[in-house]
């Protein structure tokens, strides 16, 4: 009797070791599955941290081109002085930007996003033909006025022989902003002079940009500009 009860006490040990190390290793694979899952979040999270401070490096380094496009001309830029501009190291930019051409068709591209925000408000509304005419070059006097590089870098050698990708963007962004022009003077009446109409207007703007390049900025942009284009607008006919 006292043997086979020994013999069971054995058992019961033997069950509860092989018990309690099965539970062990079973808790050993969750941690493990926990930390690996941990070091992935912290691999993602930090991907991410990465990704967005490159962002708003790129942001940095662009914001700083236009800052010193309006103060010294664009054809005094140079790696030094963004670097000092933007608070970066010369090889923090070239890390983003390997040539200064690639600088420059960012600048033209932000320019360009920020640009077709500023038509998207005119452009949703329910305006007459004059009405959107007249809002659109309005958001464009307002836009030009609050970015002046803008106007430097027209004139720059950079855009009108250097860097024949940037002068296409412009190009691009200039065609698009006289389409949406068109388009409102053909459904005021004006179909078959609407596109000459169209550069009338745009070529108002460009003759306000050379003269303020010109005068150092001497007038209000947004005020001349507006006086002037509602001197053209009278003088055209309009089906409202």
């Amino acid at each position: 009797m006292l043997v086979s009860k020994c013999l069971l006490t054995n058992k019961n040990k033997l069950k509860y070791n092989l018990l309690a190390q099965n539970l062990e290793s079973f808790m050993d694979s969750i941690n493990k599955s926990n930390k690996n899952k941990s070091i992935k979040s912290k691999s993602i999270t930090s991907k991410s941290i990465t990704r967005m401070s490159s962002i708003k490096r790129k942001a940095k380094i662009v914001n700083a081109v236009l800052s010193i496009a309006d103060k010294n001309g664009p054809d005094r830029l140079s790696t030094a002085t963004i670097a000092k501009a933007s608070g970066l190291t010369h090889a923090g930019i070239f890390r983003h930007f390997p040539a200064k051409q690639d600088i420059w068709i960012a600048v033209a591209n932000e320019i360009a996003l920020q640009a077709e925000k500023q038509w998207a408000a005119p452009l949703a509304k329910t305006l007459t033909p004059r009405q959107k005419i007249e809002a659109l070059v309005s958001a464009q006097l307002a836009f030009l006025a609050n970015t002046p590089a803008i106007l430097t870098i027209l004139f720059s050698y950079e855009l009108q022989c250097a860097n024949k990708e940037l002068r296409n963007i412009f190009t691009n962004l200039m065609m698009k902003f006289k389409q949406y022009l068109t388009d409102e003077f053909a459904l005021s009446g004006n179909e078959k002079n609407a596109s000459d109409l169209s550069f009338l207007i745009i070529a108002l703007i460009q003759g306000l940009a050379l003269r303020g390049s010109i005068s150092q900025r001497s007038f209000n942009f947004e005020e001349e500009g507006k006086k002037y284009l509602k001197l053209q607008l009278d003088m055209i006919n309009f089906n409202d």
